[in-house]
């Protein structure tokens, strides 16, 4: 193992680490995140999940973007092969980037299930989200949602757990308060691993609206914890 100092951005990417990984004369490098270092010596595997950035660009702030496009889509066309998760990522590739499909190797994640009690304590009416908060995944319409829910069913819970990445930015605490939700639906941006197995054990659905993603884990966590997912009718979802 050898550690390379300095920031994760572009610089770091495309000129600190391949300076110092030709020093070790490589035979393969293997990008897991979208990009690779372009000017390099050696083949190089990457590993893309998704081109959500290139299939909507208003997701993502013009700079984030562009840089986000170019570089993927180099990586994709310069590398000797190319990790994806899904079948309907792999089409996104070909699709979008030009990609030959031959040389895109669809390998889905593994999934390791939640660790909870053995005979977890349910709660009657308890609905979950876990995962990065994108506009994607339309996690103010689960909430407007759940408030119908609510009203019929006055012991019913909401418990929403990810960080808020959505852009344009998406102020989930105001819509809560504006459906008279507090003390009945909570948004945590962070949850331990501790924390968050307990949250899956009193689930009573897991929802996931999410209309665009390369696969998608915690449906799949959800599913081996015992809890039905809600998700839309995407391609994605269906494969899954």
């Amino acid at each position: 193992i050898r550690m390379v100092s300095g920031g994760s951005g572009a610089w770091w990417e495309q000129v600190r680490m391949p300076r110092r990984a030709s020093r070790d004369h490589l035979d393969v490098m293997f990008s897991p995140a979208y990009t690779t270092p372009l000017f390099r010596k050696v083949p190089s595997v990457v590993a893309i999940h998704d081109v959500s950035f290139a299939a909507r660009p208003d997701w993502f702030r013009t700079r984030e973007g562009m840089r986000r496009r170019w570089l993927s889509r180099q990586a994709a066309q310069h590398s000797s092969a190319i990790i994806t998760i899904s079948e309907f990522s792999r089409r996104e590739l070909v699709e979008r980037f030009g990609i030959a499909a031959s040389k895109i190797h669809v390998i889905p994640p593994g999934v390791t299930a939640p660790r909870i009690s053995s005979s977890p304590e349910r709660q009657p009416a308890t609905v979950l989200f876990a995962g990065s908060i994108f506009n994607r995944r339309h996690v103010p319409h689960l909430i407007r949602a759940f408030a119908l829910v609510a009203q019929r069913h006055p012991e019913a819970r909401l418990e929403i757990a990810g960080d808020n990445r959505s852009y344009p930015r998406q102020d989930l605490g105001q819509v809560i308060r504006y459906e008279g939700l507090e003390g009945r639906a909570r948004w945590r941006s962070w949850v331990a691993e501790e924390e968050l197995n307990p949250l899956y054990g009193r689930a009573r659905a897991f929802a996931f609206l999410s209309e665009y993603e390369g696969l998608g884990l915690t449906p799949l966590e959800a599913l081996a914890a015992g809890v039905p997912p809600v998700v839309l009718d995407t391609p994605v979802a269906r494969e899954s």
